[in-house]
């Protein structure tokens, strides 16, 4: 077997290493207890800023898994008949199918999450505006109780969008450990 070929098999494994390392602490950050704190204490600005760097971890995820998948295609498809073997076709598929599964997932859950949020924070500034007429201690009270039922909003959102991250993290490691016994199957490193 060619060096060319060892190379990409490396790229392609490394990258796809790379891609279930990123789905996998994403799974376990957005479980976290302290993440649901965090979340629920940010005001609506900093919440869409931190849309902007979900989107940008998004992307370098599928960058990534393109990259993989791009290699295990040449890995696939470079060498003789003999030496074809099905690991490669799964790894290359697994990164699209699971980024095809998230990106269809997001896109229902935004559309059902700018609704029920839009309800929300217009209930939220409703009961804030009236507060402002009654006394410091009552709106003190009354914001904690706003405080709390947005930790819970939060975290029923994170609930439902880490069972889909647990999903593909799942699947992707799997795919992961099954290129990594194929190549080692096949007596390279």
């Amino acid at each position: 077997m060619s060096v060319c070929l060892a190379v990409t098999k490396t790229l392609a494994i490394s990258s796809l290493g790379l891609y279930a390392g990123i789905l996998t602490t994403s799974t376990i950050i957005i479980n976290s207890s302290p993440t649901h704190i965090i979340l629920s204490s940010l005001d609506i600005i900093t919440q869409t800023q931190l849309k902007k760097l979900i989107n940008n971890i998004v992307t370098s995820t599928g960058i990534i898994g393109t990259f993989s998948s791009f290699c295990f295609a040449i890995s696939y498809f470079g060498l003789p008949t003999i030496w074809k073997h099905p690991y490669l076709i799964y790894g290359m598929s697994i990164p699209p199918i699971i980024t095809t599964y998230l990106c269809l997932y997001r896109a229902s859950w935004t559309k059902k999450t700018i609704i029920s949020q839009d309800e929300e924070v217009n209930d939220t500034k409703a009961i804030l505006m009236e507060d402002l007429d009654d006394s410091i201690v009552d709106l003190n009270d009354k914001n904690n109780s706003i405080n709390e039922s947005n930790l819970q909003y939060i975290k029923k959102n994170c609930y439902r969008i880490g069972i889909h991250l647990t999903i593909s993290s799942i699947i992707s490691v799997l795919g992961l450990a099954q290129s990594i016994v194929g190549v080692y199957g096949e007596g390279q490193f």
